[in-house]
This record gives C-alpha cells, sequence and structure tokens, in this order.
C-alpha cells in the first residue's frame, strides 16, 4: 500500500497529518530500511493513524506493510533473537534500549 498522493487515501487531519504524511513518503522513496526499537507498536498506530483502517488479519496487515516499507528492522526482536545465541557470553541479558545501548558501546 501506498501512502496519501499514490492512493485515494486522503489524510484525516488538516495541515499537520498532511505534513507527516509527507514524512512517511519520503521514508518510502529513500529505499533505506526502517530501523526502530519495539516497532511493530510505531507502526500499527502510523498505519492506523495515516494510512487506513487496520486490517482484518495479521497477515494482511504484514503484506500491506512490507508494500510499504520492504525492509524493516526491530532492534528489539534482533536482541531477542540473538540473546539466544549469546547466552553463554551473558551479552544481551536486557532488550531495554538504554540496556542495549549501555551494553554494546563497551
Amino acid at each position: 500500500m501506498e501512502l496519501a498522493s499514490q492512493t485515494s487515501i486522503s489524510p484525516p487531519r488538516g495541515k499537520q497529518s498532511t505534513g507527516f504524511v509527507e514524512v512517511i513518503q519520503l521514508l518510502q522513496s529513500a529505499g533505506k530500511p526502517l530501523v526502530g526499537h519495539n516497532l511493530l507498536y510505531d507502526l500499527v498506530l502510523l498505519y492506523e493513524k495515516f494510512c487506513e483502517p487496520l486490517p482484518n488479519s495479521y497477515e494482511a496487515f504484514k503484506r500491506s506493510l512490507h508494500k510499504m516499507f520492504p525492509l524493516l528492522m526491530d532492534t528489539k526482536a534482533l536482541c531477542n533473537a540473538l540473546r539466544k545465541s549469546l547466552r553463554d557470553c551473558n551479552l544481551l541479558q536486557d532488550s531495554n534500549l538504554g540496556m542495549l545501548y549501555t551494553e554494546l558501546s563497551r
């Protein structure tokens, strides 16, 4: 799913919403990965507020989101996946963003 000017979707509320839709369109057109921590919550909110109502299924949401942002990286999910393989090294014991920063900055 593409946003605002590329579909029949119109921004929900006034000038501020239009401005944020433009930011989303810039993110889409940049072709770069979208990186966040615990990103799913932010993406659900972004989709529901600036695109269209959430689909009835998680699978439909994932398909639509993947069309918008083909490459997503969630640092919390990466940490949780890596934690299992790094268990013996005593690394990544917490997926809290501040703790991750401190631990990985050493």
